[in-house]
């Protein structure tokens, strides 16, 4: 079951519900947020789901299934979250049904710095 556009329209709601302006994302009818391209790997670029600001502060948001690549997933949201950090932000993974416990395991496992938030 891939990110469809319900998702993203639940995940955009719960951003704006939130306080977050600026909203990008890569979905229809907002500007694609800003890609990222780790250097370890052959040239793999790598876009947030959704990126806004709040208190001059930008956030990112994935929206996290369980059975997209989970490699991919990983090295994403590790990637993400080291630039939230560094810009005093924070990675939220918005969890679809029957997937917040799936994103919980794996930034727990991991060592990921993300909020899991059930959509």
């Amino acid at each position: 079951m891939p990110k469809d556009q319900d998702h993203f329209d639940k995940a955009i709601q719960w951003v704006k519900g939130h306080g977050y302006d600026k909203i990008r994302a890569t979905t229809e009818g907002y500007d694609a947020p800003s890609t990222f391209r780790r250097k370890e790997e052959d040239g793999e670029i790598m876009s947030p789901d959704i990126t806004a600001v709040k208190n001059k502060r930008k956030s990112y948001f994935e929206i996290a299934m369980k059975d997209e690549d989970l490699e991919f997933s990983i090295s994403k949201w590790k990637l993400i979250s080291a630039v939230a950090s560094a810009q005093n932000g924070k990675l939220f993974l918005l969890a679809p049904h029957g997937h917040k416990a799936f994103a919980a395991r794996i930034i727990e496992r991991h060592d990921i710095t993300a909020e899991v938030i059930a959509l």
